[in-house]
């Protein structure tokens, strides 16, 4: 499935066989950053418990990214991600921008996708920010015909409400442990 065409299509094309413990030490400096971040925001701005009325929202968005992933509407699952969007995926450099966005477009055009819902989700909202922890099953297969691919991992959306008032990720940060390593996507 390898595109070379573009960095977000390699990387997608090679995602899960490059899985490195580099990439989980990256993650952590970018978490340990961004916890940083919120504290410094909720500090000076907001407290940082959120309403429930937040979180709910929050929710609803992690299971329109599902659903949309689920049901290969492109439309829907491409306006949950922000334009802005940054992917550090397993032993790869980071994807930023429009060529993070379309690293998942083979989503869509090359595979069928199966997304479990998440497991061990934690769920942390501070203002206009918030933090998924998870845990993933994704089964991808090739639409043209072929074996199916199982990667089991565990991952962060970082989501930043948007002007309109939605929910977006504007990072996507996963690992996924080598005896799992074995397809295609992210």
């Amino acid at each position: 499935m390898e595109m070379a065409t573009d960095q977000g299509d390699h990387m997608v094309g090679n995602i899960v066989d490059r899985a490195c413990a580099g990439a989980a030490f990256g993650a952590a400096v970018v978490v340990l950053g961004l916890g940083a971040a919120l504290s410094s925001h909720a500090a000076e701005r907001e407290p940082i418990a959120a309403s429930s009325s937040q979180r709910q929202q929050v929710k609803s968005a992690i299971e329109a990214f599902r659903s949309a992933v689920n049901s290969s509407d492109s439309a829907a699952f491409f306006g949950l991600l922000a334009p802005d969007l940054e992917v550090f995926a397993p032993g790869a450099d980071p994807v930023r921008g429009a060529a993070a966005r379309e690293a998942f477009r083979p989503w869509f055009t090359e595979l069928r996708v199966e997304m479990a819902p998440f497991a061990d989700e934690e769920i942390t909202v501070a203002g206009g920010i918030a933090i998924q922890r998870h845990t993933f099953r994704l089964t991808t297969t090739p639409r043209t015909g072929g074996p199916s691919t199982t990667v089991r991992g565990s991952g962060l959306h970082v989501w930043r409400r948007s002007p309109s008032g939605g929910w977006q990720v504007i990072k996507d940060i996963w690992t996924v442990p080598s005896e799992s390593a074995g397809g295609g996507a992210p």
